[in-house]
């Protein structure tokens, strides 16, 4: 008979739509290339294979592509959004990423299509703690 071995993970997080943290303010830019415009710092220290759902609210100034796409520390973790509408759509990713650390930042790059502009507001992380893993033993 195998038995279950239950290990204490710190904060490992799973995704759901318990909300944790947000960066609503509305921001905008009319750049091609994607740029920084939003920011959440991780402030504590996190099981290394944590997994997040990010959600945000992205919109076009007019009918015309507006992108965006969460990073980690500058680099890209999430997909590239797309909404081509100038009505807000909400935007929702699960994330999972490697060695989350204290101090990580967890970002919203956006860019618009060539001489429009995108607009993005509600950036959002949920997640539920679970501080415990089971797993089977022989």
């Amino acid at each position: 008979m195998g038995y279950v071995t239950r290990q204490y993970l710190a904060d490992a997080y799973t995704p759901s739509d318990d909300l944790l943290i947000t960066n609503d303010k509305e921001q905008s830019t009319g750049s091609t290339d994607y740029i920084q415009v939003k920011e959440i710092k991780i402030i504590k220290s996190l099981y290394p294979l944590s997994t997040f759902r990010f959600k945000f609210d992205l919109k076009a100034g007019d009918i015309a592509p507006s992108y965006g796409k969460v990073y980690r520390n500058g680099v890209a973790v999430g997909t590239e959004q797309s909404n081509n509408t100038d009505a807000y759509v909400t935007k929702s990713e699960d994330i999972a990423v490697t060695n989350w650390a204290m101090n990580d930042t967890i970002e919203l790059w956006i860019k618009a299509f060539g001489g429009h502009t995108t607009y993005t507001r509600n950036f959002r992380l949920y997640g539920v703690a679970s501080p415990f893993a089971d797993t089977l033993g022989a």
